[in-house]
């Protein structure tokens, strides 16, 4: 048992299933609205769907042959690999960023980048200080 336990260790076993990029559109995923509409950008939308997987809800941007080419969230019970979860604070999730590199995209989030890859997203109506909340994530 403890050679099992290290080896789940060493390979970084996190408990979490999660959506990956680039994984096809499969059973496990249970579709609720196949004609959504997702704000990509302040000008933009693109046809997606929205899914509930391991309990939780998503939207994908799927490509022609039904693969993941982005994944939003603002489930509430969704938690990342290192434990980034919507309504946290800026400050309490900093430690987990990979850095304190702001992305703004003006009418539509600010975000900063995890160290599992997911994008956390802030409102873009006022600017980041350290009791702002995660309003969404997002892979792309």
């Amino acid at each position: 048992m403890k050679t099992i336990f290290g080896i789940l260790l060493i390979f970084g076993y996190t408990g979490i299933a999660q959506l990956k990029i680039g994984v096809k559109l499969n059973n496990s995923m249970k579709i609720i609205d196949n004609s959504k509409l997702i704000m990509t950008n302040p000008g933009g939308f693109e046809k997606g769907c929205s899914v509930i997987f391991e309990k939780h809800k998503y939207d994908l941007i799927l490509d022609g042959s039904k693969r993941i080419k982005k994944i939003f969230t603002n489930d509430p019970g969704f938690t990342t690999s290192e434990g980034i979860k919507i309504g946290m604070t800026y400050k309490i999730v900093l430690a987990k960023l990979t850095a304190d590199d702001q992305h703004i995209i003006s009418g539509w989030a600010t975000w900063y980048v995890s160290k599992s890859g997911w994008k956390v997203a802030f409102d873009y109506k006022h600017p980041v200080n350290d009791t702002s909340k995660i309003i969404f994530l997002f892979k792309s």
